[in-house]
């Protein structure tokens, strides 16, 4: 029922997990597991320790959980099988048990009554089993037969590919309510909504979009957590290669307690041109207050999340640093500069006051209901489409649908003028307020200064 690969290497990551505390020094194990759903192998305590920062904060926080697969149609019991998974800590998946056929019976109506489910898996499971169960996880026939095709076709994909597939599948399985737990996640909830509004868009596509356009090439990064650091790092040049090849790694750098974490040393070592470090715990809790928004976002809430993304940014050797450090924080240069008349700081950035600029511009054009059609263009590829169109529909500053225009017509009429372009967009979707036209290239030399070029002095020179 289950992909074998898949089993064997969950099976493997729940004895690890077993094992785990009564290791003198996990750090030192060498034993390699692969991420689940992927062919990535990574170091298994690594594996271990994401689970158990990431699980109890994203999904749930309570022990012992139970896995339970049902059919597609009604049936005398539509249970196919269950799984129960003890744990002695938050999101650490050790002993699972499988339940004998029949001794958990469901029927469709009783998904209606999720508080119902639970008590009756409760009083099953610590009757016959001694097991106290505080939640469970469902995933349709269906969504069982998805995630098998998606790891038997893994072997025959790029990285990217494996990446896009992997969010496809989250997306059927979310959006078709394939797959569902009670009590109710706080990212399954914020992907469902996120979903309901992208309509026809696949979130696979802006994230593979963002990966071409961020400056993954020789880019490290380093995620600071209370035990030792973790290194990401992803070779954007060997995408186009199988997975097999060494492009995303996932490990730890192994250093003495005592000792500093010495970005330029490792940079060199590993022989990248940037090296980023982030504190795991900042990024998590800045990636909660993302995922428990409400849909629809309010600008309020936007403006919030980028005044928290700007303090960060401002907040440079606190929070994250960056190897090569940047020449703005060269005392001499910043004495010349201030000489002349500049004082660059990021520690002085007005993380309040430019996320409220760029608002109240955006909304003197734009408003605070209409449709907006945004142009994505692609000046450097020729063997593609030139543009990609999306429509963003708002209302009261709420972000409601996003989706792509299916109409020849419209397509057709993208290289005729805007004023054109509007007039046909208005038909079909209501009146539209603002046309914004960006070619990918100025997004990648905007995220390249941004996020990796602060090592520069000037970092319009590759524009200029």
């Amino acid at each position: 029922m289950i992909n074998k690969d898949l089993s064997k290497n969950w099976q493997k990551f729940l004895d690890f997990s077993s094992k785990v505390d009564i290791l003198d020094n996990p750090l030192e194990v060498e034993d390699k597991i692969k991420i689940p759903l992927t062919l990535f192998e990574t170091n298994a305590y690594l594996l271990y320790y994401l689970f158990e920062e990431i699980y109890p904060k994203f999904i749930n926080d309570q022990l012992n959980v139970i896995d339970i697969i049902i059919s597609d149609y009604e049936l005398e019991n539509i249970v196919l099988g269950a799984f129960i998974y003890q744990m002695n800590k938050p999101g650490i998946h050790e002993n699972i048990k499988a339940l004998k056929k029949d001794e958990l019976k469901l029927k469709f109506k009783d998904l209606n009554n999720n508080e119902l489910i639970l008590n009756q898996i409760q009083n099953s499971v610590f009757k016959n089993h001694g097991i106290k169960i505080t939640n469970f996880r469902i995933i349709k026939k269906r969504g069982l037969d998805l995630i098998n095709r998606h790891m038997e076709n893994l072997d025959k994909l790029t990285l990217l590919d494996v990446i896009e597939s992997f969010l496809d599948l989250i997306q059927i399985l979310v959006k078709k309510d394939l797959l569902f737990f009670y009590p109710n996640p706080p990212i399954i909830n914020f992907l469902k909504q996120a979903f309901n509004i992208l309509k026809n868009l696949n979130l696979s596509k802006i994230v593979r979009y963002l990966i071409e356009v961020l400056p993954l090439s020789d880019l490290g990064i380093i995620l600071k957590t209370n035990i030792s650091p973790i290194l990401f790092n992803m070779n954007k040049n060997s995408q186009n290669t199988k997975h097999d090849n060494p492009n995303l790694s996932v490990n730890w750098i192994k250093i003495h307690e005592s000792e500093d974490l010495d970005l330029d040393e490792i940079r060199a070592d590993l022989k990248l041109k940037y090296i980023i470090n982030l504190q795991l715990d900042i990024l998590l809790a800045f990636l909660m207050d993302i995922i428990e928004s409400s849909f629809p976002i309010s600008q309020e809430k936007v403006k919030l999340i980028s005044q928290k993304f700007l303090f960060g940014v401002r907040s440079y050797q606190n929070y994250w640093n960056i190897s090569p450090k940047p020449l703005i924080y060269n005392r001499f240069i910043r004495f010349i500069l201030r000489i002349v008349g500049f004082d660059l700081n990021l520690q002085k950035l007005s993380h309040w006051a430019i996320p409220e600029f760029f608002f109240s511009i955006f909304n003197s054009y734009g408003g605070m209901q209409g449709n907006i059609l945004l142009l994505l263009t692609d000046r450097e590829n020729k063997t593609s489409p030139r543009y990609n169109l999306l429509v963003v529909q708002m209302e009261n500053g709420f972000v409601n649908n996003i989706e792509i225009p299916q109409s020849v017509e419209l397509n057709l009429k993208i290289d005729n003028s805007f004023e054109e372009l509007r007039v046909n967009a208005s038909k079909e979707y209501g009146t539209i307020s603002l046309i914004i036209k960006i070619d990918k290239q100025l997004i990648q030399f905007l995220l390249e200064s941004l996020i990796v070029n602060f090592y520069k002095l000037n970092i319009f020179d590759p524009f200029l």
